[in-house]
């Protein structure tokens, strides 16, 4: 249970940065929000992209690809930079 309890002190580290953040600069906190917005936004394209080029092969492995792909995008960016 220990690292449940390690996780969730991550957590909460990071969503009081975030509030810190908000409360500091609400112009900074958008222009991250809008960058992680794109991110994600690119992260989708290029699965889509990936998958679309693998469908002619296998339609089975094109979802994997897509799925891996945006999978990825969403942990290099949600994981926090401690």
């Amino acid at each position: 249970m220990a690292q449940g309890y390690e996780f969730s002190e991550k957590v909460e580290k990071a969503c009081q940065k975030k509030e810190a953040l908000f409360d500091e600069s609400k112009a900074r906190y958008a222009v991250r929000s809008m960058f992680a917005g794109a991110f994600l936004t690119m992260s989708t394209a290029a699965g889509a992209a990936a998958a679309q080029a693998i469908a002619g092969l296998s339609p089975a492995l094109s979802r994997f690809f897509f799925a891996f792909i945006f999978t990825w995008g969403l942990v290099l960016y949600c994981v926090p930079k401690f």
